[in-house]
């Protein structure tokens, strides 16, 4: 599958802040960013409308900042 193009108009405060965002993640795209973005909010919703695996979830999200930061 190809890549798309997407764009939004945003203010230029929330242009700047989303840049400075995507160069402190350490992505190397605006791409990677919005894949990391999208993972995050689908696991969080996950952890709402499945609460029995919230602290499964959570753990396993600590283990895995670990593992990257080693």
């Amino acid at each position: 599958m190809s890549d798309v193009t997407f764009g939004v108009k945003v203010p230029e405060e929330l242009k700047l802040q989303i840049d400075n965002l995507i160069k402190d993640s350490g992505l190397r795209t605006g791409k990677d960013f919005m894949q990391s973005l999208i993972n995050s909010y689908v696991l969080e919703k996950t952890k709402e409308s499945l609460p029995e695996v919230a602290e499964d979830l959570k753990e396993l999200q600590s283990l895995t900042q670990r593992i990257d930061n080693i």
